[in-house]
Formats: C-alpha cells, structure tokens, sequence
C-alpha cells in the first residue's frame, strides 16, 4: 500500500502533490444514488486499467495552480461505508477488482485509500446498473476504453496467460511428493513481473521460521516446526522435517521471488475438519511470510490432495460411517482433487479471505467422495473468542447458539439472534461470524468464511472434540424489522455471553 498514516497524507499536502495517472484524490465518499455508485466503479476500475494506483477518499483538491493538488483532509465519518463500497466492487465489476481497502484515522474521522491494480486475465468492466462499459485513467482523466484499446488489453493479458504454465515449471512447481501415500500439495506463484522480495545475503533462514501462533497451531495437528531447519540454495529456501520417519513429514521452498511450495504427508483415512485446520495454518503461514517480506503483487494459489484412491474419508462423528471410496463415472477416474484462487498478496493475511479458501477445498474433498459440501466448522460448530482460543460450551448451529445442555439463542430466518431467556434481539449471523448489532465480531466460527470476520483472527487453541450438540434446525419468522447491520470486520466491545443471560448456566 503507498498510504497507510496520517503522515503520508500530510506530506501529500505540505508538497502540494498532483493527481497523476495514478493517484487521485476525492473529497467525498457518496454512495446512497445509483449514478454515485457508478462513479466509484468508474474511477476505481479507470485507475486500474490504466496501470493501477491509488484512489483516496477524504482528500480534498485545489486547482487554483492549474491542476489538482492535495490540499486538505476532509474526512469520512461513516464506517459502515467501506463494507458498502466493498459490497458494490465485488457485485459490479468483472473480473473481480484485485484491490487493497486502508482505512487511515485522522481527526475526525478517517480517509479511506484504495489500492487497485491491472488483472492480467484482461481489462476490468464495469457491469451494474444496466452498464458494460470499460474506462481507463490517461493522465488525471477518467473516460471510456476504445475499442482498440480493449483488444489491446486482452491480447497483452492472453501472452501473460501462454507464459504462466512455463513459470509453474521453471519454479518446479507443485511440489512432486514421492509416491508413497497422500500429499497434500500447496503452492503460491506471484503475477508478472517478478521481482526479489527475499534477499538471500541478509536474511537468515532463522527468519523464515513460522511465527509462534502459526507453530502453535502446527504443533496442536502434530508438526513440530522446530525440526524444520531451512537452508539456503540458488533460488531461496528450502527445508524438509522427515519426524523421525522414513519418508519426509513436510517439505518447503521459499523463493527469492515469493513464490512458495508446501508438500505435507496426510493420513490415509482423513478427518476433514483436521485437513481444513492444516490448511487454514499453513495458508496463514504464507500470508506471514508475504507481510513480512513486502510482496505487493497478485498470486495464484493452487491446493491440491493426491493419491485419492488410497483415502478413506473419516466421517464417523457425524454419520457414523466412513466413506471408503472416490466417486466416478465411467470411464473417468479421480486421481487428485485440486482447487484454483487468485488474489492480492495482502488478502492472504485475511482471515476470511483463508477461510474462503479452504472451504472451496474442502468442499471439494466432500465432493469426490459423492458428499454435496461442508458446513462443519465453516457454518457450524464450536464458537471462538478474539484471542483464538475455543469457547468452554457455546456452539453455533442452524437453529442458533446452544450449550451442551441448552440452546440459548434462536437464530431466525432473517439472521437476526434472540436470547431464549428473554426474547430480545442480542445480535446477527452472518458467514459464521455472531456479530452485535453494530455489525462488530463477537463470537466467530473456526473457520468463519464471513467479511465480518475479523482480519486478525487465528483459531490456534483449537478444540480437540468438534462434535456438534444434537439438534434439529426449525424455521422462524423474522425477528425484527430492524435493518441488516453492516458488517465492520472489528472486534466488539460487548461480550455474547452476557446478552445470553442466566441461561448460559
């Protein structure tokens, strides 16, 4: 990101900085009228197709010189805003904007700076509200791509896309495990061009050591990461823990470049919810190494698990059976289960952004064994606090929030939560996360996919028995006309446990 303090902002003004083809600066933030929303996607997507650069919200321009410059904060007070702009962007572009949102405070309020920057699958359209326009930014302009510009964009994206299987193989990429059982595969390749985000005559392979939560968690599934010792080799670092075993437990390479690859031995019969915990910490591992290291480009990440004939998928706590065996049509035969993202650097470190992926996956995992998809863990199950340790006794299920012994909480149709003890209305659900009425964190699921998650949340206390309390999801009316609240993707100040009331006990 180029603007992330209050400093940044002031030197823009003190120095009378420009708008340039990639920086430009808007007083407002409006978003309540059609033709306002269309504006914002017209100015991010413009700044995009241009090269990218940064759009920020709260900064008012002077043209008395000219041309615009930075000449005052004029800040945004509302902060359901971003959620909504963020709402608009993911609906209205195509493909998906890869874009950065950084919420800087400043007295009174906040300036909001949005990074974007080009999509290498082709140029971005602005489709919503009966529009399907391309723009682009040339100079501080903002107008509507030509034709030929558009054929121009799509030819440079489709040469990018011709050198992309070359750049997986040159990095050796995935990881070929050897051929004695179930690999679980995760490999990380960063846009063109590539760049050295790690320098091999100053960093330590020391450094590249995961950091103590992600161990934690490591340790809880049964890593030690401790006996992971990298070393340095032409093109970065690499390491492999064998655990004391004859074949390696966990291998990775860490390429000068950002690119990485993970290959980790899994069990023949897999528990679903501990391959989607695996997943979520060596995810998280990624998203650490990529922030400390300051990659800012795009990245394919693929997941993949191999050797599926010799898995037994282990659902015995919730069905009481094993399914034994890969579905297949005739004549196709599924070797390998392998799933596809591409997103910022920076979204790595969110956690919804993790979760999103690893339910894509696990979903997957169900689905070649005939299953229609997941819901454990990312829509049900255990409740987590701020700190990422699993609650003693609360639970999310369809029907709301339970105990062991009670169900404390009825969770209606229209989202909202109300207590059992009282009948009041204490909060809303929304992609696992149990939100107050501000739309801030309270409560969040283990692997909550929900925006409303908090970016910094890592469930690394994790409860050993997942098992659900048995109960039956009923339907019920709307709780309340209140509207939908915005989700913050902050914590709460205000604790579930106490609007749950005595029932708790």
């Amino acid at each position: 990101m180029r603007f992330s303090t209050a400093d940044d902002l002031g030197h823009l003004i003190a120095h009378g900085i420009p708008e340039s083809g990639s920086l430009e600066f808007k007083e407002a933030l409006p978003l309540g009228a059609q033709k306002e929303r269309l504006e914002a996607l017209k100015d991010l997507t413009g700044m995009a197709n241009g090269g990218g650069g940064t759009v920020l919200f709260g900064l008012r321009e002077d043209r008395d010189a000219g041309h615009p410059v930075a000449a005052a904060v004029t800040p945004l007070t509302d902060f359901a805003q971003v959620g909504i702009l963020e709402d608009i962007v993911r609906s209205g572009v195509r493909p998906p904007l890869l874009v950065e949102y950084t919420t800087i405070k400043v007295e009174g309020g906040y300036v909001l700076a949005v990074d974007v920057q080009h999509s290498p699958l082709g140029p971005y359209m602005v489709e919503s509200y009966g529009h399907h326009t391309y723009y682009t930014r040339v100079g501080t302009r903002t107008g509507p791509m030509s034709e030929q510009a558009v054929r121009d964009a799509y030819t440079l994206a489709a040469r990018a896309a011709e050198r992309r299987p070359q750049l997986w193989t040159a990095h050796s990429l995935p990881i070929t495990p050897p051929p004695d059982g179930p690999w679980l595969t995760l490999s990380a390749l960063p846009d063109e061009p590539l760049t050295q985000v790690l320098d091999l005559r100053s960093i330590e392979p020391d450094q590249l050591q995961p950091p103590s939560l992600v161990s934690d968690l490591l340790g809880t599934l049964g890593f030690e990461t401790s006996r992971l010792h990298l070393r340095r080799w032409a093109d970065g670092y690499f390491g492999t823990d064998s655990a004391g075993a004859d074949r390696a437990f966990l291998q990775l390479r860490v390429y000068r470049d950002g690119a990485i690859g993970l290959a980790v031995a899994v069990d023949p019969v897999v528990a679903p919810w501990g391959m989607a915990r695996l997943l979520n910490a060596l995810i998280a591992y990624i998203g650490w190494v990529w922030a400390t290291f300051g990659l800012a480009r795009p990245v394919e990440i693929r997941c993949a698990l191999g050797d599926l004939q010799r898995i037994h998928l282990d659902l015995r706590r919730f069905r009481s059976q094993q399914q034994d065996s890969v579905v297949e049509p005739p004549g196709v035969s599924v070797r390998s289960i392998e799933t596809t993202d591409y997103l910022l650097s920076w979204d790595i470190a969110r956690a919804s952004v993790r979760h999103a992926i690893v339910h894509r996956f696990i979903d997957r995992l169900y689905q070649a064994f005939g299953l229609p998809g997941a819901t454990f863990l990312f829509r049900q199950g255990r409740l987590y606090d701020h700190t990422g340790t699993a609650t003693d006794n609360l639970f999310l299920t369809d029907a709301g929030i339970m105990s062991t012994t009670n169900q404390l909480a009825f969770l209606h149709d229209d989202g909202f939560l109300t207590a059992t003890s009282s009948g009041q209305v204490i909060g809303w659900v929304e992609g696992g996360v149990v939100m107050d009425l501000g739309g801030n964190a309270r409560l969040v699921l283990e692997m909550a996919p929900g925006r409303g998650c908090p970016d910094d949340f890592l469930a690394y206390r994790i409860a050993q028995d997942p098992r659900l309390p048995a109960v039956g999801h009923v339907s019920l009316q709307p709780a309340t006309g209140l509207g939908r609240p915005t989700a913050t993707g902050s914590w709460s100040e205000t604790s579930v446990i106490d609007a749950l009331g005595p029932a708790i006990g």
